[in-house]
């Protein structure tokens, strides 16, 4: 009987301790880097605009390329600051383009927000 506690323990420990090892490494990011010379353009704009006190940028993947959202709090549009990787501006001409979005974007990486 003890030794089977032992097993179901130290298999718990295991799994556990894989559990907490997440995904290091695989969503590193280094802003100067990884981050496209139009997007340095606009932070660099917006950060002096007072008017985008609580702003915050994220990466996500969706459709195979990156896509970024400026995410502001107080706009009554949640999704209407989006770009794609070219910083073209990106529009949804129907809902099922963005229902498509928003269930199969994914890699959410904050890009940058201010401090």
């Amino acid at each position: 009987m003890a030794a089977k506690m032992k097993i179901i323990i130290i298999s718990f420990l295991l799994l556990l301790m894989i559990g907490c090892q997440g995904n290091k490494g695989t969503n590193d990011f280094d802003f100067e880097k990884d981050t496209p010379q139009w997007l340095k353009a606009e932070i660099d704009s917006i950060s002096l605009n007072s008017y985008y006190q609580v702003i915050k940028v994220y990466r996500y993947t969706w459709k195979g390329d990156f896509v970024y959202h400026f995410e502001i709090p107080i706009s009554s549009c949640v999704f209407c600051d989006l770009y794609d990787q070219n910083g073209s501006k990106l529009t949804f001409n129907d809902d099922k383009l963005f229902e498509d979005f928003l269930e199969n974007k994914h890699d959410k990486v904050l890009i940058w927000q201010r401090k």
